[in-house]
């Protein structure tokens, strides 16, 4: 399937999923307002019990709400939600500050993203109690990320990550 941000001026944007001969298969609610943004970031095993979810980052420019949606039907339905985080800066090319993996090792995926100021990366989990996400680690930065989220997994498992900041330096480290 093929996944992407549908956007008018009327009733900004939503999430729609297509299969590989064009049709509709689910779709979001749109946000219900113009120019407002969804930033999709991944599909993966997110749900509490392991069920497949699509995670976005809904107006990552104003308050960066990490959402999570289920297939229902025709639908993509909301099932957890925290804000306090962003995707990417506004006009920027670097569309990938958040990216999914284990990277706590807990056997379950995370996002991994940063606040909104961009100076802290953190792991946003499914939960099953409300709102149904919560941030689960931080990892403070030395500056504000400028750069896309790198990772690349390791063949004993273990997940390196690599980013940059506005002052210079390239952080990696191991999770």
């Amino acid at each position: 399937e093929i996944i992407v941000t549908l956007a008018d001026a009327e009733n900004g944007a939503q999430l729609v999923a297509y299969d590989e001969a064009g049709n509709q298969v689910v779709a979001s609610e749109p946000i219900g307002q113009g120019n407002r943004w969804r930033n999709q970031l991944a599909v993966g095993a997110f749900g509490p019990n392991g069920e497949l979810e699509l995670a976005d980052v809904r107006t990552p420019h104003l308050s960066g709400t990490v959402e999570f949606f289920q297939v229902e039907g025709d639908r993509l339905v909301r099932v957890g939600a925290v804000s306090g985080y962003t995707s990417h800066v506004i006009g920027s090319p670097n569309l990938d500050m958040g990216i999914a993996g284990d990277f706590d090792g807990s056997g379950r995926p995370e996002l991994m993203m940063p606040i909104f100021e961009r100076t802290a990366l953190v792991g946003i989990e499914r939960i099953e109690a409300e709102p149904g996400a919560a941030e689960v680690w931080r990892v403070e930065l030395p500056g504000r990320l400028t750069t896309n989220v790198w990772a690349v997994g390791r063949t004993d498992g273990r997940i390196m990550v690599a980013v940059g900041t506005d002052r210079g330096i390239l952080r990696v480290w191991e999770r």
